[in-house]
């Protein structure tokens, strides 16, 4: 299956811990940019079937709004060791992404 590059998505960017700063859109250069230097994180907060099915952008982690909207034990983990970095989230149409910034 062939894995979308990073500068192929357009991500929305916010601040840990969640909540901590509004969400700002970035482009897919400044993603890829923010994930080559160390600053960020990319997720993919589509469902596990969706990615499946399309692929996941690389070095994008799974984390779905499912998760995030329910016991978030998924998301507690990976933003814990993720502390002090952006997270880059997208979606297939940034409606999730959003509603996760």
């Amino acid at each position: 299956m062939n894995k979308p590059p990073i500068n192929a998505l357009v991500a929305l960017a916010f601040a840990l811990p969640l909540g901590a700063a509004e969400a700002k859109v970035v482009s897919p250069k400044e993603a890829a940019a923010l994930v080559a230097s160390g600053k960020a994180v990319l997720v993919d907060v589509r469902e596990t079937e969706e990615c499946a099915a399309s692929g996941v952008a690389q070095p994008a982690k799974v984390l779905p709004k499912s998760d995030f909207d329910g016991d978030q034990k998924q998301w507690q983990a990976f933003l814990a060791a993720n502390k002090g970095k952006q997270v880059l989230v997208y979606c297939a149409s940034g409606r999730r992404s959003k509603a996760v910034a």
